[in-house]
């Protein structure tokens, strides 16, 4: 327990929470944004905070050749600053660690696009240690441009 948080594996049974989370954080996940986390954590795995027994935020992940891939992230509005983003991060570190992995990617709204949630997204990476790898423009009006961040440990 941390700044008294805890931390655990998800399972199948925390997706409607996650949900209800991501759902709360409708400058950060539209309609879609929320359909997609739905679809990914069939697949992904899972960590969750809770704070009183209760989950506050949750963060997903997945590896492929040999990169652990941040999937989504969501902490109740309520609960930024807390510690709470950054407790979620370094679990996902560790257990990266613990399967010899040594880098770390995720994509975000890129720079090019004004809107001051994603600014403290991009701020958020940047804290815990991401940095620029590349940007890719695309044809998805919501995200004109993805930011891909990267981080050795």
């Amino acid at each position: 327990m941390i700044n008294g948080l805890n931390i655990r594996e998800g399972t199948a049974s925390d997706t409607d929470t996650v949900l209800q989370i991501a759902k709360s954080l409708d400058d950060w996940f539209n309609d879609d944004g929320i359909k997609y986390i739905k679809q990914d954590l069939e697949f992904e795995k899972l960590i969750i905070v809770d704070a009183d027994s209760e989950p506050i935020g949750f963060l997903s992940y997945f590896l492929y050749e040999g990169i652990g891939y941040l999937g989504w992230i969501g902490v109740y509005e309520q609960h930024h600053g807390t510690g709470a983003g950054e407790i979620l991060f370094f679990e996902f570190e560790r257990i990266m660690k613990n399967f010899d992995i040594n880098i770390l990617q995720v994509k975000t709204l890129g720079e090019s696009v004004e809107y001051p949630p994603y600014d403290r997204s991009r701020n958020f990476y940047r804290k815990v240690g991401f940095k620029y790898h590349r940007s890719e423009f695309t044809d998805n009006p919501e995200c004109p441009e993805e930011l891909i961040l990267r981080k050795r440990i």
